[in-house]
């Protein structure tokens, strides 16, 4: 029987078997705890209890404790005769000294991390049932050589720790399955790592490793290896034997390339080596059907990385790579992309990347291209002529090319469009979304020259002036419209009272209103898109 109520256990005192009082502000352990000698769970956890009594003998079939997240700092050699448990639960106490459990060969699962301790003892090796052990968050500087007879462990958690070398005896371990051992300080990854068949999971990130054992190709079954941020110069070949290997992380190390056998782990995912010294990247790389993340950021790459038509996420930003390949533009699952700032002239680059963090979260669709091309219209005024879809072409030329196109266009363009005044008599123009100036301004100045001034656009509409943030304009698209820029409206009226010999009648606040309007950043017009 289950109870987490101490006041209803007391009614049946015989029957229970698991009581748990955590989060209770307990200073103490209530005398009528001992009072179920059927007890075999006891969870007193997230209180404030500062020492175990005796009285915990009386319980002969006690088979599980939790005191974790207390104020004990030593636990009573006493617990050494309560031969019966199979898990212990001491974590996050003020813990200096390794509890004496030598007696406990029945114990499945030990916690004790978050504590102060700075040494496993080597008796430990008589828990042969051992299946989970979680050591981390101490100051343990070694694992003894006998922890090899724990052939039952599943799970080793002993991160964040002063561990500096493994014993060869790991490779007893026949069923381990999870391995946590980032954040210590290990130089080299033993032998025996590779001999576990069963071994699905190794975090090593975090230590000073400089080199990688053969033998971890031989654990067939591993899934994920992390081994970012340490001191590698060289991955074994022997890699390429890892045939269920779904996740490697080799980022923050000192590597110059990547082995071609690599290309044979056929069910790799996600494949991050940013920031290292990788000159080139395996061809064989285009072969692993189910990647789908590619970091190679912050390194010495010149050519663009070869990838599968799986890729969702490619990363390839802080490298002199020049230009895109064409193929690029028909990977058809690509929804994350960052090194476009590659692509322009280097008085761009570092301009583009103060608003990088505006697109690059997005999509990579034709949102996350309004959004670069919005960016764009910010930093560099040739560009604001484009609309989505001209930019997306444009960014197929070379970076040398891409100015010049631009330049061309905005020609043409402005020969076409501001060559002569745009509105004649029985001509409509209309504002849509936020001006500088007001509507009821606009209309005054357009008053006397018979042109239409609308509230609202409509497809008959000759002008529509797209200003910032307008709710919608798509209805328009199909119809006759011509989207200008409040900037070419003011342009073409100053022209028509010029040409009817007319003054432009402004306010000391209007005129202000304009000259900083012609001072200022444009306002990112939405221009007409074109079909992709």
């Amino acid at each position: 029987m289950k109870c987490y109520n101490i006041d209803t256990a007391l009614q049946h005192p015989f029957k229970v078997t698991h009581l748990y009082m955590h989060g209770l502000k307990l200073k103490a352990f209530p005398e009528e705890i001992f009072y179920f000698p059927n007890l075999r769970y006891i969870d007193v956890s997230w209180n404030n209890i500062s020492e175990i009594p005796e009285a915990f003998l009386k319980w002969e079939n006690l088979e599980g404790i939790n005191i974790s997240e207390n104020d004990i700092e030593e636990i009573p050699d006493f617990i050494n005769q309560i031969s019966t448990l199979k898990e212990v639960n001491f974590s996050k106490n003020g813990l200096s000294k390794f509890p004496l459990m030598s007696n406990l060969k029945l114990l499945e699962k030990v916690d004790l991390s978050h504590n102060k301790l700075r040494e496993l003892p080597r008796w430990v090796g008589k828990w042969k049932q051992l299946r989970h052990l979680d050591i981390s968050y101490n100051q343990i500087r070694t694992l003894p050589a006998s922890i090899g007879t724990w052939k039952e462990l599943r799970f080793l958690f002993a991160q964040y720790n002063f561990i500096g070398n493994l014993p060869n005896s790991i490779k007893n371990w026949k069923q381990v399955h999870t391995i946590h051992l980032d954040y210590n300080r290990i130089r080299k990854i033993p032998e025996g790592i590779g001999r576990p068949k069963m071994l699905q999971r190794i975090y090593l990130e975090n230590n000073f490793i400089k080199e990688i054992d053969d033998n971890i190709g031989n654990c067939s079954a591993l899934q994920r290896l992390y081994l970012q941020d340490n001191k590698l110069t060289e991955i074994p070949p022997t890699l390429g034997k890892l045939k269920s290997l779904q996740i490697l992380n080799i980022s923050k190390n000192k590597l110059p390339q990547i082995p071609e056998e690599l290309g044979t782990c056929r069910q790799l995912i996600r494949l991050s080596a940013h920031k290292n010294r990788l000159e080139k990247t395996p061809e064989s790389l285009s072969k692993l059907k189910h990647l789908q993340l590619l970091d190679v950021a912050r390194n010495k790459l010149h050519d663009f990385p070869k990838v599968p038509d799986s890729i969702q996420t490619l990363l390839v930003n802080r490298n002199p790579i020049e230009e895109l390949p064409d193929w690029f533009w028909d990977l058809p699952n690509l929804k994350e992309f960052s090194g476009l700032e590659h692509l322009f002239p280097l008085r761009l680059r570092k301009r583009i990347l103060d608003y990088k963090k505006d697109w690059q979260r997005e999509e990579f669709s034709t949102l996350q291209i309004s959004t670069l091309w919005k960016t764009l219209c910010r930093i560099e005024t040739s560009l604001s002529c484009f609309n989505q879809a001209e930019l997306f072409r444009l960014l197929q030329f070379k970076s040398k090319n891409i100015l010049t196109k631009a330049h061309q266009t905005l020609t043409l363009k402005s020969s076409i469009l501001l060559e002569k005044p745009l509105f004649l008599k029985g001509f409509s123009v209309s504002l849509l979304g936020r001006t500088r100036l007001s509507k009821a301004f606009w209309k005054r100045q357009l008053e006397g020259f018979e042109v239409d001034f609308q509230s609202k656009p409509t497809p008959q509409t000759s002008f529509v002036v797209l200003g910032a943030k307008p709710k919608s304009y798509q209805h328009l698209l199909t119809s006759n419209v011509i989207f200008i820029s409040e900037k070419d409206l003011c342009l073409q009226v100053v022209r028509l009272h010029k040409a009817a010999e007319k003054e432009l009648i402004l306010s000391e606040k209007e005129r202000l209103k304009i000259k900083s309007f012609w001072e200022a950043e444009p306002v990112i017009q939405p221009d007409k898109p074109d079909e992709f």
